[in-house]
């Protein structure tokens, strides 16, 4: 179990890095926990509650924000870049109200959106690409994001579950 002496306002969100850190968020930014110690150190502190947390394979922590937008904290450095929603701007985030993340085993970053679909930074890019609800994605909130054995993805939607 983690001390809980470093936690402020409950935990929100949490993800296991490859190295075995344990990254949480709670109500004042992100935590790097020892769980062979128990402990667990401030890392950075956001300008709002993360509602998804995702340890990428590459040493960053992405963080979706309560009010829209994403931090991404680079763990060797401690170097923590906000990325706000620029709606209309190619390549940029369209909709800055993220639910979920998934790092997919190519490495791209894939958001679920909260009415905007899901979007995805490729594995070698810097820019965001939005797939629209349509066909063959389901209209709504994108909750969660999973990809199975086989490499697709799926994505859960209030609407129900549509495989990309």
């Amino acid at each position: 179990l983690l001390d809980s002496a470093a936690l402020t306002g409950g935990l929100r969100a949490a993800s296991l890095a490859r190295d075995g850190t344990l990254w949480l968020a709670d109500g004042q930014g992100l935590l790097q926990a020892n769980l062979a110690t128990g402990t667990a150190r401030r890392a950075a502190t956001l300008p709002a509650e993360a509602r998804a947390l995702l340890a990428a394979r590459n040493g960053a922590v992405w963080a979706a924000l309560a009010g829209g937008g994403l931090a991404r904290l680079t763990a060797a450095t401690g170097a923590l870049r906000l990325l706000a929603a620029a709606p209309g701007t190619e390549g940029a985030l369209q909709n800055g109200e993220v639910l979920a993340l998934l790092q997919d085993r190519g490495g791209a970053l894939w958001l679920g959106t909260d009415g905007a679909g899901a979007g995805i930074v490729p594995a070698q890019g810097r820019k965001f690409a939005l797939l629209r609800a349509g066909a063959a994605l389901a209209p709504g909130a994108v909750l969660s994001l999973a990809q199975a054995p086989d490499s697709s993805l799926w994505l859960l939607s209030q609407s129900g579950a549509v495989q990309q």
